[in-house]
């Protein structure tokens, strides 16, 4: 806007000074204060754009305006984003505001609080916003029209150059990551006048807040933007400036000095023909942002260019935010006397979930005595003063509400009429919106003639007043259908002084009125309440208004020698949160004392199977790990549960809660696999239920449907082990609304077993390709060879039963099969030993070791596979067709052979020995081969201290002897263990490698021979060799043994 010529506009100020009317001739500004009118969180950036009415600049025609339909396009939303804002500002030179206008041939108006004037110097301007997010979101990237705006371009506007009219889009859209970075978008708004030359000097410093930048900071970024009208190129006098936190924004559009210059730079592409709008936006990185940073300035200057500010974009990288939102309610018909229930509600809104703990403060107004606090989840602290605090320490996930927290608070007897209490809540998360984190309840109310109170009263005192008398009745949680004795107290409600005392009823006998709110659940579901053993009428809805019909007639009889109070009794069948009503009348209008909000837990649960449960059938102290089977461990089974009542019957109401009550287990052992008290400790006391809770002792696992009429099934309940449990029932949370546990009598469970078996062969000769018999994914054992044979018990889930052991290994044996899952047996031999012999105490945490050995038949010479099954008493096998893993090796005949030898008597003589198998299908169709990878038959002992440890049943070298016969020569008579007086075998180095152990004999001294033999183990029976010295054949020979 151009201003007068300073001449003119001097004479014309004192003109109006020398007739007194200065302050009556320039109207004082309407403006609005910019001020933060929204706040978005998310993976957020925006767009824009903007279109001016007027068709020339400054000094090319200024006055021209374009009134008809103008447009321009909308670019930068990426696809797939989101759309979460988008707002419409609209600005026009006149005295008479255009509040609503044409988008797109739709018309937009602005709302009340989004329609702005300003006077300036003299001069009259208007804006109006709006919420066009609809719009934008079904269209995105497109262009839109604009119309519709009536504006003055006549001679007082046009004669400084300060006509004005045009429109601005803000589009702010939200991403998925890592597309963008988190940030907090801060919308300011307002209509302010900005001119910083002469004697105005009116510039916007603006203190932003309402963010916080992570730490680090990192490469991330943010973006300010606004939105400014009557910007004139050339008129700037040097003194435009946009400065965050001191550094002045500029780029090569907006250059130094001269901000405000109708040039627009929204949307990416920069617009030299927007006449009076600037709608700019800038990047903020660090320096001008840094880690930690929650506060921030934004001054506007604008020199002698009058600039009209309308809104602010603050858009930075913000760490972690939860909107959390609080509502109040109330229940509870107020009164002098009576309670009055403060419903808390806190929703979180996004857009991340709130790890908690989540806070709510309120603070009771003067008149609200504290009685209690309850709410699932929620942990109140005694008040300071009139101010309670809770907390949860629950997550509040995007979108959930916390379980209701409810304050009682008694109405004192010397409250005002009307008050009003309040309450806030805050969370872990940074919370961009705090608008909707404070509530509050105003209240006004009456007194009642009739009151509860927990005790009997004294004539002509105020309950409350001591705590050695009455006081008003604040009921404790209750038991369904369990007997509970409240009173009915007189007072006077007409004393002017508010205190309020006990008297003597006008009547010793009156009829009165009760009813019962259902609070949570809301609604009742056929539960009944009784007072005095009449039945009221169904409960009233938690958010139903009073009626006359809600009342049952009761009448009340007061004892004439102490009239004051009468004790009443009080039942009710079901559960829930209810409140309790006491009226003198049966009318909409009455004055109604009430008890506050309390808990009817459930007496107990009843828990049972369906299925037949042998545990279920034996009285505790006749349990023993021998009782029949029950249900394979790990394989889901059906458990149900119903809520009941002191009299055995079910309270319908349980499962309705407005937040689901679930029910939970509790397992521990009701017997262990030894059957005494510390579990395998022969030495410990002997207890046929034994508490086994240890790391080791898995859990019931699953979970109940929902509830229907106080009762629920689950049908995929499973114990992942074996043997007998005990299991409870009880509140998951250990609490039924806040009020502490309820639980049901054991069952025991049992008894629990194998799914199935396996078994693995950890030691066999290798039989790897290539080989003479070919076994490919088996090894090699001899016959009567002992075979290491590993049973391992799994449940249905494919885990371990770490319990099969001890009595809970029930007999088992192992079978040889032709085929792994096969259904023949191998017949061609006897496998021995079949059962696994102390099996209880072999089995340990599941998994047991045998040693059995198969012995061929005296007619079966051909190579034999077998395939080793396990199973048990309970039927159990590891004969599962495909699914089996069962062990196998191929049975071969063995013998341990002594090659022939010979050498010098006065030499020791190397002796060779070889393991061998025969490979024919008879005793005489076939051959014996050399057992080249047998490296486990024979071993050396091991040495002392070195760790070593020698293959379970094989051979040590120790323990090997040579036996003789066919002595001759000089050798003297064979006597089996020493056919000559001095050579010794120094077997005790001959360890088996690939087949062959090797030994020496001492030198005999004699010359001869003798037929000898290797007594090795009994899966290789000796054959005998040859050994000669001195002569080996009839010619003679002579050996030389040095030669110089």
């Amino acid at each position: 806007m151009t201003t007068p010529r300073p001449a003119a506009w001097r004479a014309a100020l004192a003109l109006l000074c020398g007739a007194g009317l200065l302050a009556a001739s320039l109207p004082a500004r309407a403006d609005t204060p910019i001020a933060l009118y929204k706040s978005f969180a998310g993976r957020l950036n925006f767009t824009g754009l903007q279109k001016t009415m007027r068709t020339g600049s400054n000094g090319n025609n200024p006055c021209s305006i374009n009134n008809g339909t103008l447009s321009a396009t909308l670019a930068g939303i990426p696809t797939g984003a989101k759309i979460v804002s988008a707002q419409l500002y609209w600005a026009g030179s006149g005295g008479t505001p255009d509040y609503t206008v044409l988008m797109d041939g739709a018309s937009v108006s602005a709302p009340s609080n989004r329609r702005f004037t300003t006077a300036t110097v003299g001069y009259n301007y208007f804006s109006g916003a709006a919420d066009v997010t609809a719009q934008v979101t079904a269209k995105r990237n497109a262009t839109y029209t604009f119309s519709g705006l009536t504006i003055d371009n006549g001679n007082t506007f046009c004669g400084v150059e300060g006509v004005l009219g045009g429109f601005s889009l803000l589009a702010i859209y939200s991403v998925a990551a890592p597309a963008e970075t988190f940030r907090v978008l801060n919308l300011y708004e307002g209509f302010q006048y900005i001119r910083t030359f002469g004697a105005d000097n009116i510039k916007v410093n603006l203190n932003l807040s309402n963010f916080k930048t992570p730490t680090p900071l990192g490469t991330a970024t943010g973006r300010i933007a606004h939105v400014t009208w009557e910007g004139d190129t050339t008129l700037s006098g040097g003194g435009e400036n946009l400065k965050f936190n001191g550094a002045e924004m500029v780029d090569t559009a907006n250059p130094s000095g001269n901000q405000f210059n109708s040039t627009s730079n929204i949307g990416g592409t920069v617009d030299n023909a927007s006449y009076g709008i600037d709608f700019d936006s800038y990047v903020l990185a660090s320096p001008k942002l840094f880690a930690g940073q929650s506060t921030a300035t934004m001054l506007y200057e604008s020199g002698q260019d009058m600039v009209l500010l309308n809104a602010e974009i603050v858009s930075v990288p913000n760490v972690d935010v939860a909107d959390l939102a609080l509502s109040l309610t109330s229940t509870g018909t107020p009164a002098r006397g009576n309670v009055m229930n403060l419903i808390h509600t806190v929703t979180n809104n996004g857009p991340l979930p709130d790890a908690g703990p989540i806070t709510v403060k309120h603070t009771l107004a003067n008149g609200l005595d504290f009685m209690s606090a309850s709410g699932s989840g929620w942990t109140c602290g005694a008040p300071a003063g009139q101010v309670v605090t809770c907390t949860s320490a629950e997550q509040l996930a995007v979108g959930e509400a916390a379980p209701a927290l409810t304050i009682s608070a008694r109405i004192s007897l010397s409250a005002p009429g009307t008050m009003t209490t309040n309450a806030s809540v805050g969370g872990l998360q940074f919370d961009n919106d705090l608008a909707n984190n404070a509530a509050s309840k105003s209240i006004s109310f009456s007194s009642a003639r009739y009151v509860f109170t927990d005790r009997p009263c004294r004539t002509g005192i105020t309950p409350g007043s001591s705590p050695t008398e009455c006081n008003y009745l604040s009921m404790p949680t209750q038991q369904a259908a369990v007997n509970a004795t409240v009173y009915v107290t007189a007072i006077d409600n007409t004393a002017l002084d508010l205190n309020f005392k006990t008297i003597v009823p006008p009547s010793t006998s009156v009829n009165l009125q009760f009813s019962m709110r259902c609070v949570n659940p809301t609604t009742g579901a056929g539960g009944v309440a009784r007072f005095r053993n009449v039945a009221l009428k169904s409960c009233i809805s938690a958010t139903a208004g009073q009626t006359s019909t809600q009342w049952q007639s009761i009448p009340i009889v007061f004892d004439a020698n102490s009239a004051t109070s009468q004790p009443v009794s009080f039942v009710y069948s079901d559960v829930g949160m209810v409140e309790l009503m006491l009226s003198e009348t049966a009318s909409a209008l009455s004055q109604v004392s009430y008890s506050g909000q309390f808990v009817v837990r459930p007496y107990k649960f009843a828990l049972s199977t369906p299925l037949a449960n042998p545990a279920g059938a034996v009285a505790v102290d006749q349990m023993t790990a021998d009782i029949g089977t029950f249900w394979k461990a790990g394989l889901g089974f059906t458990l149900d549960v119903v809520a009941q009542n002191f009299d055995g019957n079910p309270t319908p109401n349980f499962g309705r809660e407005t937040v689901q009550q679930e029910v939970a287990l509790i397992t521990t052992a009701a017997i262990d696999s030894t059957n005494f008290a510390t579990p395998g400790d022969s030495g410990s006391e002997r207890l046929p239920f034994a508490d086994m809770d240890s790391p080791l002792l898995d859990k019931v696992e699953g979970e109940f449907g929902p509830f229907s009429a106080g009762a629920a099934t689950g049908s995929a309940f499973t114990f992942a082990d074996v043997g007998i449990v005990n299991v409870r029932a009880h509140m998951q949370g250990d609490s039924y609304l806040g009020t502490g546990d309820v639980t049901s009598n054991g069952i025991a469970l049992g008894r629990f077993y194998p799914s199935y078996f396996t078994t693995t062969l950890p030691i066999a000769i290798p039989c790897a390709a290539p080989h003479p018999l070919d076994c490919p994914g088996i090894g090699l054992h001899y016959a009567k060879q002992p075979i290491q044979t590993v049973v391992t018990a799994y449940n249905a889930q494919n885990g371990v039963t770490k319990f099969y052991q001890g009595k809970f290994a029930k007999a088992p044996r192992l079978l040889p099969y032709t085929a792994k899952g096969g259904t023949t047996q191998a017949t061609m031999g006897t496998l021995s030993p079949s059962p696994i012999a102390d099996a209880a105490n072999v089995f340990v945490q599941g998994v047991g070791t045998a040693w059995p050995s198969f012995e061929l038949n005296a007619a079966t010479y051909a190579p034999t596979d077998i395939y080793l099954r396990a199973s048990d008493a309970d039927l159990v096998t590891s004969g599962r067709a495909a699914l089996s893993v069962e062990g196998g090796t191929r049975i071969v005949r063995g013998r341990l052979l002594v090659e022939n030898a010979f050498g010098s008597e006065l030499l020791a003589l190397p002796v060779t020995t070889r393991a061998q198998y025969w490979t024919g299908t008879s005793a005489s169709n076939g051959r014996w081969v050399d057992s080249k990878t047998d490296s486990i038959s024979i071993v050396l002992p091991p040495e002392a201290g070195s760790g070593q440890v020698t293959f379970p049943h094989s051979v040590t070298s120790a323990q090997l002897s040579l036996g003789y016969t066919q002595c001759k020569g000089n050798m003297g008579t064979c006597s089996g263990s020493a056919p000559f007086p001095d050579p010794k075998a120094t077997l005790a180095g001959a360890n088996m490698n690939l087949g062959l152990a090797r030994f020496k004999l001492a030198p005999t001294a004699r010359t001869g021979s003798v037929d000898a033999r290797v007594n090795g183990p009994v899966w290789l029976p000796p054959t005998a060799g040859r050994l000669t010295f001195g002569v080996y054949k009839s010619t003679p020979l002579i050996y030389i043994r040095e030669i110089f």
